[in-house]
């Protein structure tokens, strides 16, 4: 399909004194003629206008409303219609007798308007910027799409695969992001049914209710702070209307690029004396920066309030050298200083730990000096319990321990608490701060997927939590293993990741696990990696094929490339692939959830590295590709991968098998 590129600059003049202009720009691809667009769901129509007298008017049309990403023209109806949804999240239709052509306006980071996501409206009112708009007196993305920390992206489906932490689903249709499921997910407001009893019970007020005839009817309504149930019994059935009524969770997020805003624009701090430290735990942002007893961060209002409530915290730390000498604080709110009253999230002498005053939950174990570490602080409301996290593993459990008390009317600290004589030194990024228990599972995947790329109508889309969004190099997309794949099927053709921070430290352990179907399994590169600052050394094809059709795993130390050999693939057929690494046994390449190779591999005796980049289907270009590459001959794969995940763990079998048998 051939596409075309124009610019669309819209100017808005109005005659003071002095002369004064405003413009916006945006650039829209057309797809060749005989071509009509197919959302993803009928909803997505915006309008569809007849008497359009030319395609430069639709496209007017489309640029000046700003929820408008997709929009087709037809030559001989002369009819315009806009859609909502972003070309890739929808269907392409061909015909040669169709006289329409598609126009897709164009979305990516790079795009400077973005730039003013959460700042005043001044940055983004009608004519200055068609990107974000006005809402609650701050830029904002359109209704229906969500800010994924660099972008707003269309909100999914039922189904579709998401991101727990951004509001990614389709909020108009009652959809939610499951923490089990990592989908979209029908909302249910209210639970009905109807069964066979003689007596009805209410578990959580411990009390029996029983009728004894058909006649009779018993009627019960409880309030508490989560619920409110209505029961009707007879002696021959029951139908009980459910409707949980409990309080909003609040979610905030502070990423630390280059300022200490919260993602959704709600908590936003105010720092003193705090820099930004590039790159961040993620690669490409940067991580907040903190001198002892000089910096801070002020999150003045809205008040957080923690009263009675069930929270997590989480964050990634790269601590100071005085770590075991001193308290490092992250996180402090304190109304007034008496027992239960003030809460304080820290690292105590290298220990993690959670203090509600006097409450201690403290770890055992130490964390290590200027590496990256993740950590989670968990209360349970109603369980009375306090479990803490290290690189999501549970670390230590506290029972019996008291819930805050604190009236939420005064302001929280990160990173110092004067009041007390409590700071920090060193690193912290992304901080994340939910009125809710997170699931084991939910901090695991924090701590240790790197990136998840779904594949699907996005190449660019993480869905893990540290939003590393990736670029793709010619690519298109077919029906998947599981929805979508992204189809590699030129030369060249890839998806690339840069920067990953965590591949880079000396040991760690990683896993891959993605799904393929290949055209060919002869000479081609699965992943190839190599670092920022590129030798001969520095770059290698971790997974690819041999000259005999052969699946292999590779690794490298200073002297020396470890090659394990799995079989030939079968094209035209999904195969499950997963290599793991990690000090301790080694190298494994499993197919399929089976092992089907491994090698020990010593530790390396050389240094941290740089930040180490991946590509996913091609080493890129000759350079890349001259790289020592052990038994895999580097070249372009052609055929589909689905569900890339990178993880900075090694997975177990389980796990395995698990990803093997979605």
């Amino acid at each position: 399909m051939k596409k075309y590129s124009l610019w669309i600059i819209f100017v808005y003049s109005h005659l003071l004194a002095p002369l004064h202009s405003q413009t916006f720009q945006s650039r829209i691809r057309l797809t060749a003629f005989g071509t009509a667009f197919q959302p993803r769901n009928p909803i997505e129509l915006l309008s569809s206008s007849s008497k359009i007298q030319s395609l430069f008017r639709c496209a007017m049309q489309c640029n000046q409303n700003r929820q408008c990403r997709t929009f087709d023209y037809d030559y001989l109806s002369l009819i315009c219609r806009l859609f909502e949804g972003e070309l890739s999240t929808g269907s392409i239709l061909y015909n040669d007798t169709l006289s329409s052509r598609i126009g897709a306006i164009f979305y990516d980071a790079t795009i400077q308007s973005y730039s003013s996501y959460g700042q005043p409206c001044q940055q983004c009112g009608m004519g200055v910027n068609r990107y974000l708009q006005c809402i609650n007196n701050t830029c904002q993305c359109p209704p229906n799409t969500f800010w994924d920390g660099q972008i707003c992206l269309n909100q999914l489906y039922n189904g579709s695969n998401c991101n727990y932490s951004l509001p990614s689903c389709r909020q108009d249709l009652n959809l939610y992001c499951s923490n089990q499921t990592s989908k979209c997910t029908v909302l249910e407001i209210g639970v009905i049914s109807t069964v066979a009893m003689t007596s009805v019970q209410s578990s959580s007020l411990m009390t029996t209710y029983t009728a004894s005839s058909q006649s009779q009817t018993s009627t019960h309504t409880a309030t508490s702070q989560s619920q409110t149930s209505t029961h009707t019994a007879t002696s021959q059935s029951k139908t009980s209307i459910t409707t949980v009524t409990s309080s909003p969770v609040t979610s905030i997020f502070w990423a630390f690029d280059n300022n200490v805003n919260d993602l959704y624009n709600v908590y936003n701090g105010v720092p003193t004396s705090v820099t930004y430290y590039s790159p961040g735990i993620n690669g490409y942002g940067t991580a907040a920066q903190f001198s002892y007893s000089i910096s801070s961060i002020n999150i003045p209002s809205p008040y957080i309030n923690l009263q009675n409530r069930s929270y997590t915290f989480d964050c990634w730390v790269n601590p100071g050298t005085t770590i075991y000498s001193n308290d490092y604080l992250i996180f402090f709110v304190c109304p007034v200083q008496q027992n239960d009253k003030c809460m304080q999230v820290l690292i105590r002498y290298g220990k993690p730990m959670l203090t509600i005053w006097y409450g201690d939950c403290l770890s055992s174990n130490n964390i290590t000096v200027s590496v990256w570490t993740h950590l989670a602080f968990v209360f349970d409301y109603h369980a009375s319990q306090a479990t803490l996290y290290v690189n999501g593993v549970v670390d230590t459990v506290c029972t019996s321990y008291p819930s805050f008390q604190g009236t939420p009317n005064i302001a929280s600290w990160i990173g110092c608490a004067s009041a007390v004589s409590m700071y920090y030194a060193g690193l912290i990024d992304q901080l994340s701060l939910v009125t809710r228990v997170k699931t084991g599972l939910e901090i695991l995947d924090a701590a240790t997927l790197v990136l998840y790329y779904s594949f699907d109508n996005n190449v660019s889309a993480d869905s893990g939590p540290n939003l590393i969004n990736g670029t793709g190099i010619n690519v298109a997309f077919a029906s998947g293993r599981i929805n979508q794949a992204v189809m590699l099927n030129t030369t060249p053709a890839y998806v690339t990741a840069s920067n990953l921070v965590l591949f880079s430290l000396l040991n760690q352990p990683y896993s891959f696990s993605f799904w393929i179907n290949a055209y060919s399994t002869i000479n081609a590169t699965l992943v190839h990696a190599w670092k920022s600052t590129l030798n001969n050394n520095s770059c290698l094809p971790i997974l690819g094929f041999t000259s005999l059709g052969s699946i292999v795993a590779q690794k490298r130390n200073s002297t020396t490339i470890v090659s394990i050999g799995g079989p030939v693939i079968s094209p035209h057929t999904w195969v499950h692939v997963a290599h793991t690494y990690s000090p301790s046994d080694g190298i494994r390449l499993f197919i399929n959830g089976t092992l089907v190779a491994s090698s020990y591999w010593p530790k390396s005796i050389a240094s941290n590295a740089s930040t180490v980049n991946i590509a996913i289907g091609h080493c890129i270009n000759v350079t890349l590709c001259s790289c020592s590459s052990g038994v895999i001959i580097p070249g372009q794969y052609n055929g589909l991968i689905d569900e890339f995940r990178f993880y900075s763990r090694r997975l177990n079998t389980s796990d395995i098998l698990a990803l093997a048998n979605p």
